[in-house]
């Protein structure tokens, strides 16, 4: 799956969901960046409360595993 704008994945250390999520887009052969929150100064890092987050084209489409995969599967 090509999801064909800049797709980006924020991610936390020792995050199980996190870990199944970028399992996934990898699986699916999906264009992403991996930000790890704790090692970022990122504006969007600042501002989140859930991980994983998946932002896309700097907009924030889903957050939590469940969201984001059901995005990722819509998008496809």
């Amino acid at each position: 799956m090509t999801i064909k704008h800049d797709t980006q994945i924020f991610v936390g250390k020792n995050c199980i969901s996190c870990n199944r999520v970028v399992a996934y887009l990898k699986k699916t052969k999906t264009n992403y960046i991996v930000t790890d929150i704790h090692e970022t100064n990122s504006n969007w890092a600042k501002k989140l409360f859930t991980i994983p987050a998946l932002v896309v084209n700097k907009k924030l489409m889903a957050y939590g595993e469940e969201d984001i995969m059901k995005y990722l599967k819509k998008s496809n």
